[in-house]
């Protein structure tokens, strides 16, 4: 992971993102529209950033604010880029620029039965506060809350 580099998306990686999105099934599904949002509505509450893994982009994140809290909307890495800790990384900017524009927390939903984005946000400070019964389709699914609150510890929900 010594040449990843993270940095803020622009227009131009709307095409690499696309294919980490499709190749991704358990990553939110947009059209290109939504993700054009982010560089072409100068009243976005958006932001997104990609990681280049040997200067090919891997992986990208994207976030909504909604007052002084923000929902990680989007999570994905290429499947041939996983487990190499560059969703980790991508968090870990997420975080930091948050916590600069003073976030107070990140919020988030999962499939309850996505064990590797459940291990990935728990191993980076994130807790269920809550549950969305049967919130997927296809097939069913309970949606889990997850929370990382950066001025106030959380409260575990199971």
């Amino acid at each position: 992971m010594s040449d990843c580099f993270i940095r803020e998306s622009t227009p131009l990686d709307l095409p690499a993102i696309l294919e980490i999105e499709r190749a991704n099934p358990s990553a939110a599904h947009w059209n290109e529209a939504a993700y054009a949002e982010l560089w072409n509505n100068p009243e976005t509450t958006r932001i997104g950033f990609v990681a280049e893994f040997d200067g090919v982009i891997a992986a990208f994140v994207v976030a909504h604010n909604v007052t002084d809290d923000w929902e990680l909307e989007n999570i994905a890495v290429r499947p041939d880029a996983q487990r190499q800790g560059i969703a980790r990384a991508l968090i870990g900017k997420l975080d930091e620029v948050l916590k600069k524009a003073g976030a107070e927390r990140i919020l988030l939903e999962v499939r309850e039965g996505n064990s590797a984005a459940r291990q990935l946000y728990e191993s980076n400070g994130f807790v269920i506060v809550g549950r969305r019964k049967s919130y997927y389709q296809s097939p069913q699914e309970d949606a889990l809350l997850f929370e990382k609150n950066f001025t106030h510890p959380s409260m575990k929900i199971r």
